[in-house]
């Protein structure tokens, strides 16, 4: 059975208005050519690129179970994955975090190990087939942040990562995917 296409759509919690309506658009044009839309749920980002995708199409990773508000008992198409925090995913997640895991909270040791399980799930065994993300020039080389720390996680499981800000990143995807969804 052929693998169905997805994509994280990703990005930092105070992404521009008018970005987010891009995101958006791109996120419905994904899901026209039927790939899933995988996002971890935050504000701002995440919920844009999710918010023109059909709810059966989307994978929504929770670092905890009403994390903003989400409600799995009424979630008909069964779109929110909630994460199991193994040593696995936190080894991978604190590999990659900037600060001293030690002195994290849990809900920040949740929040990267989501960012794990949205680019590979719980079992590290299905990545999704790219990275859409939108980070600003003045942040995009900051080690700090949970969208730096998504961007590191799947490079080093050799998931192709675009910047929507970056008009080559842009062209460089639309490849990509044509590629995939012939």
């Amino acid at each position: 059975m052929k693998k169905i296409p997805t994509f994280a759509g990703i990005g930092p919690r105070e992404t521009p208005a008018s970005v987010c309506n891009d995101m958006a658009a791109m996120g419905n044009l994904f899901a026209k050519l039927g790939w899933y839309g995988c996002s971890g749920f935050g504000e701002g980002a995440d919920q844009a690129w999710l918010s023109q995708i059909p709810q059966q199409q989307q994978e929504v990773w929770l670092p905890w179970s009403t994390y903003n508000g989400a409600s799995m008992a009424m979630d008909p198409h069964k779109r929110f994955r909630l994460l199991v925090p193994t040593g696995r995913i936190e080894q991978v997640a604190k590999t990659f975090y900037a600060n001293d895991w030690g002195k994290a909270t849990q809900g920040i040791r949740l929040l990267m190990m989501r960012n794990v399980a949205i680019m590979m799930s719980n079992t590290l065994d299905a990545p999704v087939d790219l990275v859409a993300y939108w980070q600003s020039e003045a942040k995009e080389h900051d080690p700090f942040g949970g969208t730096n720390h998504a961007i590191k996680v799947a490079k080093h499981f050799g998931i192709p990562c675009f910047n929507i800000r970056k008009q080559e990143d842009v062209d460089a995807m639309s490849v990509f995917v044509e590629s995939l969804t012939k």
